[in-house]
């Protein structure tokens, strides 16, 4: 018979701030102060702060039967110098090559060897390095992350090696990408000059110019305790895990990260409709459409992303029932709204058939979005799916340890905070069908917008030759 993992006994969950630091205080455990404590999971979810400014996210289950240890670093592309694009993403590949007394390789192997599942993600405002492991197994992962947190050791010849695998990556996904490509393009036209216009993985030329000192000044400015935090989810005995956390962590120098941009920030520098036309090497064209609009933050984020999953969201949602089972136009089509901790936009993705220009996607488009501000406005029965569907995908995110780490983190990392989480669904629940479509009319009724149409090359033409036969001239590419 299989062994079964093991389970920990939750500690009763005190309702108070007071009283979670009296518990700590009894279990002796010094250097941690509790901030805030949230309904979250069977047993609620917890915030603290360690001396140097590092938080502490922690939230118990005694059936998950594994850990999910993260630790998300408030950096990301967004937070990158001209010309050193790319930094923040290739500093998340170097976090592997070791530290001097855990050299390359050693951190995957000796994770490996426990049966832990690891892995790391860069976006726009934030870093995140994750591992699943079982339990008895947290206070190893914990000072492993608190070497290489402070004591990373880079050569130029791992630096060069990794750069390589980056450079690759950005060919795969993007150079040689039709998605990526019109990503690329959409962003710098949306964003102007802006933090959020390059890509995640940087241009070309920032990463040929990147060195090893680009990427160490990347990880001392922001690899800081005070933007810092470890969370643990899953099967574990929080007072062991607090003690371990405190022991790794609590050592490391108080240091503090360059500033960033306050949250909420404009990024978007449109004032009036703009286009980019694309000849793209595929056989269906594609269309992307994107209207400035809110932060994270927002009283509206909510409302707009009830309004994306209604529109896309699935087989019965509005957009995709006309554009793909109605009409015939398209293959497929998303919206999303951005999840940004500055501004960002509501967004259009259309594939279309084969045939079918991206003219063709975007007229279509546009009756909908009128459709939609006027005649045919948002009914409660599509405000209900919407939101069911956005709930049912949330609670499925909840089911597991890495799920659960993973929300915290980003919420986190986003409001600074776990209340931004409550306040989030709370929000959502509150919603009315009237504040979706109020949010349409407030951000999706305006001629600012940015637009790219993507078309595959015309079809090679036929010209006679000089002997009265069929001559295939190949269409020349722009």
């Amino acid at each position: 018979m299989a062994q079964q993992p093991p389970t920990v006994e939750l500690e009763p969950q005190p309702s108070t701030i007071q009283e979670r630091q009296a518990w700590a205080t009894a279990a002796g455990i010094v250097g941690a102060n509790c901030l805030e404590t949230l309904s979250f999971g069977p047993s609620g979810a917890e915030r603290w702060r360690l001396t140097n400014g590092l938080e502490v996210v922690m939230a118990a289950d005694p059936h998950a039967g594994v850990a999910a240890v993260h630790v998300w670093v408030r950096a990301g592309s967004a937070d990158e110098a001209p010309g050193q694009t790319g930094a923040a993403h290739l500093l998340e590949h170097l976090m592997f090559k070791g530290t001097k007394a855990r050299p390359a390789g050693v951190f995957d192997r000796e994770l490996e060897a426990h049966g832990a599942n690891t892995n790391a993600a860069t976006w726009l405002d934030w870093t995140m390095y994750h591992q699943v492991v079982p339990s008895q197994v947290v206070p190893l992962v914990l000072a492993m992350e608190a070497d290489r947190m402070v004591n990373l050791h880079l050569t130029v010849a791992g630096v060069r090696s990794e750069l390589s695998v980056v450079k690759n990556e950005r060919r795969e996904t993007i150079d040689t990408d039709v998605d990526g490509q019109i990503a690329e393009a959409m962003a710098r036209l949306v964003h102007g000059n802006s933090v959020y216009a390059h890509p995640v993985i940087g241009w070309a030329a920032d990463l040929e110019a990147m060195t090893r000192d680009t990427a160490l000044a990347f990880y001392r400015a922001h690899y800081a305790t005070g933007r810092t935090a470890v969370v643990v989810t899953g099967t574990f005995d929080q007072t062991t895990v607090l003690r371990e956390i405190v022991k790794s962590f609590g050592p490391l120098p108080t240091t503090v990260a360059t500033k960033r941009a306050p949250a909420g920030q404009p990024t978007v520098q449109l004032t009036a409709e703009v286009r980019k036309t694309m000849t793209i090497d595929a056989a269906a064209a594609r269309l992307a459409i994107a209207w400035p609009t809110v932060a994270l933050a927002s009283a509206d984020h909510p409302a707009l992303v009830v309004l994306a999953e209604a529109l896309c969201g699935g087989e019965s949602a509005r957009l995709h029932r006309s554009l793909v089972d109605e009409h015939k136009l398209a293959s497929s089509v998303g919206c999303f709204q951005d999840e940004t901790r500055l501004q960002g936009s509501f967004n259009f993705i259309v594939t279309l058939r084969p045939g079918h220009s991206a003219q063709a996607a975007l007229i279509a488009v546009d009756a909908a979005v009128v459709a939609l501000l006027s005649s045919a406005p948002l009914t409660a029965t599509e405000f209900a799916n919407a939101s069911r569907r956005l709930t049912t995908s949330h609670y499925r995110q909840l089911a597991n340890a890495d799920g659960r780490a993973d929300v915290l983190g980003q919420t986190w990392a986003n409001w600074g905070d776990l209340a931004g989480y409550a306040a989030m669904w709370n929000q959502v629940a509150k919603l009315q069908v009237s504040d979706v479509q109020a949010a349409a009319k407030r951000w999706l009724a305006g001629s600012v917008r940015a637009i790219v149409l993507a078309d595959p090359p015309p079809p090679p033409t036929a010209k006679a030759s000089r002997r009265g036969g069929p001559q295939v001239v190949q269409a020349k590419l722009p």
